[in-house]
């Protein structure tokens, strides 16, 4: 029990870290290609390079961990996991006013996804 315990806080503490590593590399380089067109479109290549950033942080970050530890899991499996996640919580956040604290979203944004990674990884 307790070495599963570890296990995924080990995977919720390196995704965290991960992700928050490319999710600003992600929105860095999106503000920098939006840029160029001017406008509103850096803000919209920003946002889009941090989601992008997040999910693949979050995926390639387990899928190394669990390759070091010779534990056998579908990167597919992760994949689909982390992209329902960020999907999920971009669809309820109108509903659920999130749109209107930005901080919020991005503090959600940023949280769930390892924590439902954790919970679902089976090993």
């Amino acid at each position: 029990m307790i070495s599963r315990l570890k296990f995924r806080f080990k995977i919720l503490l390196i995704s965290l870290i991960v992700e928050i590593l490319f999710a600003t590399l992600g929105y860095a380089l999106g503000i920098l290609f939006g840029y160029t067109f001017g406008g509103m479109v850096e803000l919209a290549f920003g946002i889009v390079g941090l989601i992008l950033g997040l999910i693949i942080s979050n995926s390639l970050s387990v899928i190394a961990f669990t390759k070091r530890k010779n534990i056998k899991i579908k990167p597919w499996f992760v994949l689909i996991i982390n992209i329902s996640t960020v999907l999920s919580i971009l669809i309820l956040s109108e509903p659920l006013r999130l749109n209107q604290n930005t901080y919020l979203l991005l503090l959600i944004l940023i949280v769930l996804p390892p924590i439902v990674q954790a919970i679902f990884l089976k090993v």
